[in-house]
């Protein structure tokens, strides 16, 4: 009974198949070749076309094939370490921080990613992202560079006022912290 059964739902699925497929599979000319039917002259379609993009990009790299070089933009000291430092936890390759010229410090007003070459675009974009920058478009390193390293990276991030400060917010509260453990350490070993 179990195959008998089997077989007329096979059956029934060829014909539903059949009977669902048939009208497109059918111009009218007998030839059971796909077309569209004619449209009278003069009719356009309603409905716009989708476009394809027309530009590509490279897939982004693994963090630690990305050579990420973190300038300080500002003047407060240390603050591109304070930056760099997540990143290379996160397996990039960050190189040695340095600080921008004196113009350039004077000049940046918001922290900004760039990449070095085109290739490098997306992956500036994940660290813009990561970093909570603005969404903005990531471009190529400006001309004259923020620092004369810049030939060495991929990725160059300039780390403004806004970057600056959060810095040194998450630093301050990492150290209450860990100041915090210690007291409670030593009260606990004194009892």
């Amino acid at each position: 009974m179990n195959a008998g059964r089997g077989a007329v739902l096979i059956a029934v699925a060829v014909i539903v198949g059949f009977l669902l497929l048939h009208p497109l599979d059918d111009n009218g000319n007998g030839t059971g070749v796909l077309a569209s039917k004619p449209r009278p002259s003069g009719t356009t379609p309603t409905t716009p076309l989708p476009t394809l993009p027309t530009t590509t990009t490279a897939a982004a790299h693994a963090p630690k094939d990305v050579k990420v070089l973190v300038i300080n933009g500002t003047t407060v000291a240390g603050a591109a370490s304070r930056v760099a430092q997540p990143l290379k936890v996160n397996g990039y390759n960050v190189l040695r921080a340095v600080d921008a010229s004196a113009a350039v410090k004077a000049a940046t007003k918001a922290s900004a990613v760039y990449y070095v070459t085109r290739d490098y675009e997306k992956d500036a974009k994940a660290l813009q992202l990561a970093l909570a920058l603005p969404p903005s478009p990531v471009t190529a390193v400006p001309t004259p560079p923020p620092a004369v390293e810049v030939s060495q990276a991929n990725v160059v991030i300039v780390v403004g006022p806004d970057l600056a400060r959060a810095g040194t917010a998450g630093t301050t509260s990492t150290t209450s912290r860990s100041t915090s453990a210690t007291t409670s350490r030593a009260t606990t070993t004194t009892r």
